[in-house]
């Protein structure tokens, strides 16, 4: 049976009244409200918050904000590009999100931005997950944090800071890579992969270090204690050579990694490469399991199911997919890591001839719906 509507009335009302506390869904949803609106300093120069702060001009200039670091691009645009310098990272708020790779890039625009006398808003949906992991980032490295005492004082400027657990484990992973740089005994191998604008670095996992994992569509980087080693395959566009040669710049300044880089073109490899990566040998043709993201140079295109987002309030919010300018194909239901390949060296001139340079209408990308264990930052 219903409860009568004076006893649900007067419920509501000791609830109002701090004598019945909220349950925890309420009180994490009206968290979130009242953080929607606030422009949370970090530091200084440091501040952190939501898609509502990043498009309210002048609330950013009242805090004296100068850059913008995005983090959403999935799903947020750049609102001020005319008034305010930006960077924009386009990430999903999913524990299958890769950051790990990312984490050096946000870094050095947050650090260049503030050493410029800029000050710097870092933002995602709703500055939970994407954009606070990247601020806790930042504290790890400028002042030599582990990962507890930097979430520590992000949580404390920005009550509702809370990474998904993916983004705790890169975080941890960053505490492991400051606190010893030197990578293990056999070396960490990395895979230029396709990523909207512009290649990014992936570490290859799960296996020992070897020529297996070499795929001749891409580059690779090889980082040993001894040396950095960059390997270009045969079919390699040349934004993934530029894409790893700025990978191994990173490692050098945020990992120690050795200043000399190998130069290691198919064909034309040293004895001391063949000797890192556990013993010269053919390369195969082409490894299958890439094919998703190097194939033929043809992106993928499903029709785009509808989404639905809600506010706290539980009203519907018509959020527009967004896709970024000279982007990749993406579908809506791509999870990440599943976008689309980019043209080998044979196939086109540079990887962001895309459907648009062909007259072909471009999918959108998804927003992820900000559901996910980080709260949906």
């Amino acid at each position: 049976p219903m409860l009568p509507r004076v006893e649900v009335g007067r419920a509501e009302q000791k609830r109002a009244e701090g004598e019945i506390e909220e349950d925890e869904h309420e009180h994490r949803v009206a968290k979130l409200r009242r953080f929607d609106v606030v422009c949370s300093q970090i530091e200084e120069r440091l501040f952190l918050g939501s898609n509502t702060v990043a498009s309210d001009l002048r609330l950013l200039l009242s805090n004296g904000v100068t850059h913008v670091l995005n983090t959403a691009g999935v799903a947020c645009p750049d609102y001020h590009p005319g008034a305010l310098t930006y960077k924009t990272l386009h990430l999903y708020d999913s524990p299958r999100e890769d950051i790990s790779t990312l984490l050096y890039e946000a870094i050095e625009y947050i650090d260049a931005s503030i050493e410029a006398g800029g000050r710097v808003f870092v933002h995602c949906h709703q500055g939970v997950s994407r954009s606070s992991s990247m601020v806790i980032a930042y504290l790890m490295w400028r002042h030599r944090l582990p990962f507890n005492d930097a979430f520590a004082r992000c949580k404390a400027g920005r009550g509702v800071t809370s990474p998904n657990s993916g983004f705790i484990a890169a975080l941890l992973g960053l505490q492991e890579k400051l606190t010893d740089g030197a990578p293990p005994a056999a070396g960490r191998l990395y895979r230029m992969a396709p990523f909207y604008t512009a290649p990014r670095a992936r570490l290859v996992e799960g296996s020992a270090v070897s020529r297996a994992e070499l795929d001749p569509r891409t580059a690779f980087v090889l980082h040993t204690r001894e040396a950095l080693y960059l390997w270009v395959g045969a079919h390699a566009h040349p934004d993934y050579e530029a894409a790893a040669r700025e990978w191994t710049r990173l490692l050098q300044r945020f990992e120690h990694a050795s200043a000399e880089v190998s130069l290691e073109r198919q064909g034309d490899e040293s004895a001391a490469f063949w000797a890192a990566i556990g013993g010269e040998g053919p390369v195969a043709a082409k490894l299958a399991k890439y094919d998703e993201q190097y194939g033929v140079g043809k992106s993928p295109v499903l029709e785009a199911p509808a989404i639905e987002v809600r506010l706290p309030s539980g009203a519907p919010l018509h959020v527009p997919l967004r896709q970024p300018s000279g982007n990749q194909l993406l579908s809506v239901r791509a999870a990440p890591d599943t976008h689309a390949p980019l043209p080998t060296h044979r196939e086109g001139p540079s990887p962001l001839a895309t459907a648009r340079d062909r007259g072909e209408a471009p999918a959108s990308a998804a927003a992820s719906s900000d559901a996910g264990e980080g709260g949906g930052g």
